[in-house]
């Protein structure tokens, strides 16, 4: 398994009695609440500062906003400005770092500036290796070529860094920025999907677009999240800011069957922000009707580019919200997966593991392993209620077993160290 697939840790939990199988993402669960069982709240760690308009980097620089500019990433394409990931693609080298400490999570910040805009990026590296980020990052990586069809093309998290058109708004091999919305308040109450502006400037908009691996899950299902069918919505909601107040809000479907025109966007599309005003900073929230008990199973990440910044006279008209989308094929999904109360609970001990795990299940069940990236990699029927499977040979990481019992459909992650 590749090196960044192996920097994620998953908090899948089965709820018995219900019609659906309720799960934590395997990028979603915070670390230390994942893999200790410690969920932090706010009550345990006292008040905290409401990040989604306050930068903590100290790398801004002293230039007001100019009255009219594009701001791109291009920018990020000096050698040392990437790290290598999966062979060709790359990102930002700070995806998995931090230089400065929050002082109250043992995670931190490391901002990175674009033009008069200064992105907030997080990172937690508590567990070595399997570190967590949220906020925004920048991508180069065109390595997964998405195509829009259910084949096995830019599926599973692997493609968590590529943008469905495999680039920028130039093209591929255009930089453009990558933004995970890891905010959960059962395990990290804070939302780092935030930028700040270096002075109080109109915005006329940016242009937006799926991230890969969104977009395959919207529109294939995999197996946290369902297929999107009739009904079915995945929103951006971009806030504006002035000196902490609320400037009001721009809503904008990057999925939406909620009518007879069902789409998942495919292609970058611009949004008009200039109803927010003069703002010293914005927020974007991510959500999705596709929602379980432990958050959302649909993957929270979205792309962005081209901000224009600025509403001088010489900037033009700023053009309107881009609302033509490609038409998909909404038809109802009626497969349920059912859990039945009267099936054993699924456990997996030890947990985490090194060479061997004991599944305790319904004997007749079909038993399946996959990796984080969905790859099924051992399947085989239960014979007696346990049963011990050797996993000395799979790569250190995340793993989710699933079994069926008779249509009874139950899931739990492991992790082999």
């Amino acid at each position: 398994m590749k090196k960044q697939v192996l920097q994620f840790v998953c908090l899948l939990v089965l709820l018995s009695g219900a019609l659906s199988v309720k799960a934590q993402r395997p990028e979603a669960a915070y670390v230390r609440a994942g893999v200790a069982g410690q969920p932090k709240k706010r009550a345990e760690v006292g008040p905290l500062v409401n990040r989604r308009f306050v930068s903590l980097s100290n790398a801004r620089v002293a230039a007001d906003c100019p009255t009219c500019q594009q701001i791109t990433f291009g920018a990020f394409t000096p050698n040392g400005t990437y790290i290598s990931a999966y062979g060709s693609d790359s990102i930002w080298y700070n995806t998995y770092r931090y230089v400065i400490q929050d002082p109250v999570w043992s995670g931190g910040y490391v901002d990175f500036t674009a033009g008069c805009l200064n992105f907030t990026h997080y990172a937690d590296t508590s567990f070595g290796a399997m570190t967590y980020w949220d906020g925004f990052t920048v991508s180069k990586t065109n390595n997964f070529p998405c195509d829009t069809a259910c084949g096995d093309a830019c599926n599973g998290l692997q493609s968590q860094f590529s943008s469905i058109t495999g680039g920028g708004i130039s093209g591929v091999n255009d930089p453009y920025s990558v933004a995970y919305y890891g905010y959960n308040a059962m395990f990290f109450p804070e939302n780092h999907t935030t930028l700040t502006l270096n002075s109080p400037s109109a915005i006329c908009g940016l242009y937006v677009t799926n991230n890969a691996y969104a977009y395959k899950s919207m529109k294939c299902g995999d197996l946290f999240a369902h297929k999107f069918a009739a009904g079915d919505w995945f929103k951006l909601t971009i806030e504006g800011f002035s000196s902490g107040s609320s400037t009001g809000t721009v809503d904008y479907y990057l999925a939406n069957f909620t009518g007879s025109n069902a789409y998942i966007v495919d292609s970058w599309k611009w949004v008009n922000l200039t109803s927010l005003g003069t703002v010293d900073s914005l927020a974007f929230y991510l959500n999705t009707s596709d929602m379980g008990e432990w958050g959302p199973n649909t993957p929270m990440y979205f792309c962005i580019d081209g901000v224009k910044v600025g509403s001088d006279p010489s900037c033009g008209t700023c053009a309107a919200t881009d609302n033509t989308h490609g038409l998909v094929n909404a038809r109802v999904n009626t497969q349920k997966i059912t859990v039945d109360a009267s099936v054993a609970t699924l456990s997996v001990t030890p947990n985490p593991a090194s060479t061997q795990i004991t599944v305790q299940a319904k004997v007749g069940s079909q038993l399946e392993i996959f990796d984080a990236s969905g790859n099924r990699k051992y399947g085989v029927k239960m014979t007696a209620d346990k049963q011990t499977l050797a996993i000395s040979d799979y790569a250190a990481g995340m793993y989710i077993l699933r079994v069926n019992y008779k249509g009874s459909v139950q899931k739990q992650s492991f992790i082999k160290k």
